[in-house]
């Protein structure tokens, strides 16, 4: 096995190398009497692993392969393409690089939280959606430049079910067409919609069509125009008639944290619907009869998505 040469900025007395490979042993190899005397175990190894890798790699980043035309090369054009480039691995990489490819892909830009589902409680304990309808999500959350030193991040999740369909009836392609009116909608300049969380209540109920909204906001006017462009993702138009507001008198202006005593320490209490700028996120359905949901769109990229 020759010696993999030394990364960029270090010397051969400063990188700490690899070990070499063990020697093939009865219990490393069932049959080493087959491998030819000039094998590399690790040459051996980055010929199974680097294609497989590349493809997730191929995969998550396939919006790069689209925008070339679906002939994609190496190239530092754009953020997600520079991010493509520091991912894949070639033939020349040694083992620190595949490391730092790998943990970059994974752990970094999060393909290992890819489609997890999580239960909250016992499994036995779900149930499907009310009446089987597909139950559309989207979810916004606070900037964490914008969150207070030491206080919570704000967030907020709307909701609304596709009372036209159930799990038997909706498709793929009612999805992805839900998905692009959720980017037209939701998506500003190339980054999520900002909407001002505040203490306010805007309650939207239409049965026929699936809403039951309850806004948290600071003013009716931009209440209303949430409200409107979620109606817009089924084509359904607002009615006034509809909206109900409750405006409580307590103040949710707080300029000293309250502090209670929990565990032998002071902690600062949660303040009263504080007011909070929230930017659209992501947007899921969860369809009865699936265990994972079906990402409809995301801000973040890390989510495996129906639209880009």
């Amino acid at each position: 096995m020759t010696d993999t040469p030394p990364l960029p900025g270090l010397t051969t007395s400063n990188q700490t190398p690899y070990p070499a490979a063990l020697p093939a042993t009865a219990d490393s190899l069932a049959d080493p009497a087959k491998l030819p005397d000039d094998f590399d175990p690790f040459k051996h190894l980055q010929a199974q692993y680097i294609p497989l890798h590349n493809e997730l790699v191929a995969h998550w980043f396939r919006d790069t392969t689209a925008a070339a035309g679906g002939n994609w090369v190496p190239n530092l054009a754009s953020p997600r393409s520079s991010s493509r480039v520091a991912c894949t691995m070639t033939s020349h990489d040694n083992q620190l690089i595949m490391m730092m490819r790998h943990h970059l892909f994974f752990d970094l830009l999060g393909y290992a939280k890819t489609d997890l589902f999580l239960y909250q409680g016992s499994i036995d304990a779900i149930t499907q959606p009310v009446e089987g309808h597909p139950k559309v999500t989207l979810y916004f959350s606070q900037d964490k430049a914008s969150i207070p030193a030491g206080g919570k991040m704000a967030d907020m999740e709307c909701s609304f079910r596709l009372m036209n369909y159930t799990g038997a009836t909706y498709t793929k392609s009612l999805a992805t067409s839900l998905a692009n009116l959720v980017k037209t909608e939701f998506l500003f300049e190339g980054t999520g919609l900002i909407f001002p969380k505040g203490k306010n209540i805007y309650n939207y109920r239409d049965d026929a069509h699936g809403y039951r909204l309850l806004i948290r906001g600071n003013d009716e006017a931009s209440a209303t125009s949430i409200i409107t462009k979620l109606l817009t993702l089924q084509e359904v138009a607002f009615d006034e008639n509809k909206l109900s507001t409750s405006t409580p008198k307590k103040s949710n202006l707080v300029t000293t944290p309250t502090q209670q005593l929990v565990y032998g320490s002071e902690v600062n209490l949660p303040n009263y619907r504080p007011a909070a700028n929230v930017r659209f996120r992501y947007a899921f359905v969860k369809i009865p009869g699936l265990l994972k949901n079906i990402v409809l769109f995301d801000t973040t990229g890390r989510r495996l998505a129906l639209v880009h």
